[in-house]
């Protein structure tokens, strides 16, 4: 089972993990659909959780760049 970080503010994602193991970032949304992209470094979990906007983040820095798979 994964543990998910939780993430504040943000109207569109609700939870973020990263297996150190696969190098996968896991984005649980809102909707509770759960994308895990793979090639994805910890950076961005950090960045995800950290001050900023994580839906911004997400939609410039992961959405549409990487290849994601549907869980």
């Amino acid at each position: 089972m994964t543990n998910f970080t939780p993430v504040t503010g943000s109207s569109v994602i609700t939870g973020v993990a990263h297996d150190s193991v696969t190098n996968t970032l896991k984005v649980r949304f809102t909707s509770g659909k759960e994308y895990h992209y793979p090639g994805m470094g910890l950076e961005h979990l950090t960045a995800l959780t950290g001050e900023g906007s994580a839906g911004k983040y997400f939609n410039t820095h992961i959405a549409g760049k990487f290849g994601a798979r549907k869980t």
